[in-house]
């Protein structure tokens, strides 16, 4: 999965949009995640299950969102609309 953006905060908005939209459509429950970060775009790999239950998250928002980095590494703050 690929997606492409002007920044980081909309590079993570937009990941997190293309799982929500897989698991609408095809109920996939993501496990875990391999990701390669390049000037304008987040690649990644997925690896997952597949549940027949409903999502709980409605929508991935840019209310609030923060990405940032420090001594520890990358932090990211993003709200969901359940």
């Amino acid at each position: 999965m690929r997606v492409a953006a002007n920044d980081r905060g909309a590079l993570l908005v937009a990941w997190l949009e293309e799982l929500l939209f897989l698991a609408e459509t095809e109920g996939l429950v993501p496990e875990a995640a391999r990701l390669r970060l390049a000037p304008g775009s987040l690649a990644g790999v997925v690896r997952g299950r597949l549940a027949d239950a409903r999502p709980l998250v409605k929508a991935v928002t840019y209310h609030r969102l923060e990405v940032a980095q420090d001594d520890a590494g990358w932090h990211a703050r993003v709200v969901l609309d359940v």
